[in-house]
């Protein structure tokens, strides 16, 4: 943003709103980006200085900074969201318009109304807007999770179903003015102090309908001219919907995000080819915050973008039954999130049903409208209610001892007589029958426990040859399968197992126990059985059940089938099974104690932590399992022979100092890959891998040769030997470490798509092949570097630039960059920071020694603090006192 220092003061900044021809359309008209916008507003004549004035910085968007400011003609607080025409392309302008004039013909109580959108005094595009004090339902729903005691009191579900119907009827008002949101999330939706729900951020919508003078109009018009290319630009049909959500993003595909930022987009928005929005994304949209607000998390899952993209494409909707089964697990004082916001801590059968059926992959299977829907929940409240009023036979008389007192305190008395008659009445004739039953039961059980045995001692025998398993693995897989067919008594399998201990007959010990686990609903009895099911392994080894759970979730129950106690059973079952395994780690490295959760299974996906276990130095009873995700950082092991031929997709030797064979990975399905600080100097073994992120930082790795042709998109090799990059020339690296090594020339990494790139303490002279990159974090501290005018075609939206001890003598090149951080520790030949005052996204500076110029920097709207040569660190106040 232009701005002169001089006129710019904290708190005293006006715009000068200007109609006289030179506003917002010929600005637009000069540009060249008409298409799809009409601004057609100018007043002639009209003359008013200094209507807003900037209060305080209250958010930060895509396109530029929101600030509370005063509207001084009408005497009111208003929301100003700036765009910088200095710096914004044709396509933020453009964008900046349409979500104002979209926002605008959107005149509902559940949207954030649009006072105004207009230019300053030099240029500066904003949008004015009611300033709502309040916090998004993301945040609200991420308390809840955490536990957060007054947020479970002030949200209950009814208070958030409430709030999910007011954004169902702004989105059905939007809907019927041919506008589609295409970006619904928790994140969205703001709550107001006083409970107003507004849906904000239409900067991704569009005109279903739009004519050519209509916001939007063109988007999605194919006879429309292609005038201009931002207009094609702007075209979903040229690009993914999913690149078009979130191309604004501060992201990167492939590290850790809010899934929940994207986990909102329905299947036809994240298509690669032919995506598009509309009215059935938004409901997809709804079901999805309809599912967060239901169960506290998205409906997919992944810790990155492309892992939630991948996932809404594979339509894997997390189960709401199991979410279920944790939750109440965790109303047990066990790990887990409990649901403490719904009744009785699960999710109600019927609104999960509800927003399933808007999960739909299929468009058109989807709910027709968010009126539809707001009515399907509505109709599940009415119900509740319904239920809810039938009043009790005892809240009658209640209600009618109020009102007639002597009346009711005779049937007080009378009462308690005639219920405790009818029950014992009651006890006695359940007594005889029960009695009945249970003689008649006992016959029953002994002659059909009698052919179970038979059956299944053949069936075993039987099952164990035509399978080729060993016998022990046998008789675990025929103790499932015997569930579908009905299980013994579980006392009777407990105490027939203590029998057969004392007897050391170990095989039929884990055939009576193969069943208990599934059928106990007893936390008591399933210990028990745990601890005689572990003493039998003790004996003959274990059998290796979880080899089989990939198998059995595939062909197991399914939710509708057995529900949910069957789930948070299976889960049990799991836990009896890393007990044995924990024993046996723990006998074969000594002085080891590995934490309950160590091994865990989610959705089908294994993973073992045991993060700085230094005692841990055997995993030979890992083989064979079926682990995806291994974290062994700074642990003891050195053979990783155990590993072989594991599905594994991520593994962290970190600080495992001993490991130094890769040996055991080769072939693997590996993508993310941590061996920093190990003894590993040959990269060999990792040839063919799907690696997209590996991590050396510290190895005695001599060259990157092995990695030509891989598709890494993160590679941090700093504290190596490496000398050279040519290896990483043609790779789509988004985030790149190669500090303190020999590394001099940058020209392999020219034209990457790089976000982040460490070169402190290098031989870097030339950043020239960094042009046009999108760097958000640049280290530069302690290097060659000279010039920095290259840096000036940076297409980044924020910037971190580290330039400490380098030999720059002027920083120009840096002025109206978007910085965020700049460090210039150590940089003598810097004779003025007066440059910075162009930047007002700078929130934090380093200062050169003996520089001029500090006192154009105390107006930057977002500078916190401020850290002199010495190194003394000062707020911005206490900085030019």
């Amino acid at each position: 943003m232009k701005l002169d220092p001089k006129q710019f003061r904290e708190g005293a900044y006006r715009f000068q709103v200007e109609f006289e021809g030179s506003g917002i359309p010929r600005l637009v008209r000069s540009r060249g980006v008409s298409a799809g916008i009409s601004l057609d507003n100018e007043r002639s004549g009209y003359e008013q200085d200094y209507r807003y004035e900037l209060r305080e910085l209250i958010a930060e968007s895509e396109s530029g900074p929101i600030f509370a400011a005063f509207e001084h003609n009408c005497r009111r607080e208003v929301a100003l969201k700036l765009c910088c025409s200095q710096v914004a392309t044709d396509e933020i302008l453009a964008e900046f318009a349409r979500e104002a004039q979209i926002a605008a013909r959107v005149e509902h109580p559940g949207v954030l109304p649009v006072y105004e959108l207009g230019l300053d005094e030099v240029g500066n595009a904003f949008i004015a807007m009611k300033r709502i004090h309040g916090r998004t339902l993301q945040q609200i729903l991420s308390d809840i999770k955490a536990g957060h005691h007054k947020a479970v009191q002030r949200y209950p579900l009814d208070r958030l179903l409430q709030i999910f119907a007011q954004v169902c009827e702004a989105i059905e008002y939007a809907h019927s003015q041919g506008i589609v949101h295409c970006d619904l999330c928790p994140e969205n939706i703001l709550i107001g102090k006083y409970n107003e729900v507004r849906v904000m951020r239409w900067r991704d919508a569009f005109l279903l309908d739009g004519g050519p003078n209509q916001p939007g109009g063109n988007r999605h018009n194919p006879n429309a001219p292609d005038e201009h290319p931002v207009a094609q630009a702007l075209d979903p049909s040229k690009v993914s919907m999913a690149e078009w959500a979130g191309a604004q993003q501060d992201d990167k595909a492939h590290s850790p995000v809010n899934p929940l930022r994207f986990a909102c987009l329905a299947p036809e928005q994240t298509a690669i080819e032919n995506a598009s929005c509309g009215r059935a994304s938004d409901i997809y949209a709804l079901g999805a915050i309809l599912y967060t607000i239901l169960t506290l998390r998205p409906p997919v899952k992944g810790v990155n973008k492309s892992e939630v993209l991948r996932s809404i494409l594979a339509h894997r909707i997390t189960p709401i039954s199991g979410i279920n089964a944790e939750s109440q697990r965790a109303r047990k004082g066990r790990r887990g999130v409990e649901l403490a916001h719904c009744p009785n801590g699960e999710v109600p059968a019927a609104l999960a049903a509800i927003a399933l059926k808007a999960l739909t992959s299929n468009p058109t299977d989807r709910y027709d409208s968010a009126r539809v829907l707001r009515e399907r929940v509505a109709g599940w409240e009415r119900e509740r209610d319904r239920k809810a009023d039938r009043t009790s036979f005892l809240s009658d008389w209640l209600r009618f001892g109020k009102r007639h007192r002597r009346v009711g305190l005779l049937a007080l008395v009378t009462l308690p007589i005639v219920v405790g008659a009818l029950f014992a009445v009651n006890a006695a004739l359940v007594g005889v029958l029960r009695a009945a039953e249970e003689g008649r039961q006992e016959s029953t059980e002994a002659l059909t426990e009698l052919t179970r045995e038979r059956d299944a001692l053949d069936l075993r025998r039987g099952y164990g040859r035509s399978m080729e398993l060993p016998e022990e693995q046998a008789y675990w897989v025929l103790a499932q399968e015997a569930l579908k067919e009905g299980e013994p008594s579980v006392d009777a399998s407990i105490a027939r197992a203590q029998l057969a201990i004392a007897m050391g007959n170990m095989d039929e010990v884990r055939n009576l126990l193969g069943s208990v686990f599934e059928a106990v609903d007893d936390r008591r009895t399933y210990q028990h059985a745990c601890d005689l099911y572990v003493a039998s392994s003790a004996t003959r080894g274990p059998p290796k059940p979880i080899s089989f759970m990939p198998q059995r979730a595939k062909a197991g129950p399914s939710e509708d089938e057995y529900g949910q106690v069957r789930v948070a059973w299976n889960a049990d079952d799991f836990e009896m099974t890393w007990r044995q395994l924990k024993i046996e780690l723990e006998r074969l490295n000594p002085a080891l104690s590995l934490p309950d959760d160590a091994l865990t299974v989610e959705d089908g996906v294994v993973s073992f932590s045991a993060v700085n276990e230094i005692n841990l130095h055997d995993i030979r009873p890992l083989a064979d399992l079926p682990i995806s995700r291994l974290e062994l950082a700074g642990t003891g092991v050195e053979d990783l022979t155990p590993l072989a031929g594991m599905p594994l997709v991520s593994a962290s030797f970190f600080e495992s100092v001993a490991v130094r064979d890769l040996t055991p990975l080769a072939g693997l399905p590996l993508r993310s890959l941590d061996i920093s600080q190990t003894l590993v100097s040959d990269l060999t073994p990792l040839a063919g891998l799907p690696l997209t992120e590996l991590f050396l930082d510290g190895a005695p790795v001599l060259s990157l040769a092995v990695l030509q042709g891989m598709k890494l998109t993160s590679l941090s090799a700093s504290d190596t030997r490496i000398r050279i990059l040519k290896p990483l020339a043609g790779m789509s690296l988004t985030s790149l470490g190669v500090s303190r090594t020999q590394i001099a020339s940058l020209a392999p990494l020219a034209g990457m798509p790089l976000e982040a790139l460490a070169l402190s303490q290098t031989l870097v002279g030339d950043v020239s092949p960094l042009k046009g990159m999108p760097l958000k974090v640049l280290m530069l501290n302690d290097t060659l570097v000279a010039d920095l005018l290259p840096l000036k075609t940076l297409t980044s939206k924020s910037l971190s630039l580290n330039l400490s001890n380098t030999q720059i003598r002027s920083i120009e090149a840096l002025a109206g960059l978007p910085l965020k951080q700049v460090y210039l520790q150590g940089c003598s030949r810097v004779k003025s920071v007066a440059p910075l005052a162009f930047c007002v996204t700078l929130q934090h500076l380093t200062m050169p020694p003996d520089a001029a110029g500090e006192e154009y920097l105390k107006d930057l709207p977002k500078l916190h603090t401020i850290t002199d040569e010495r190194g003394v660190r000062y707020s911005r106040k206490e900085f030019f006192e």
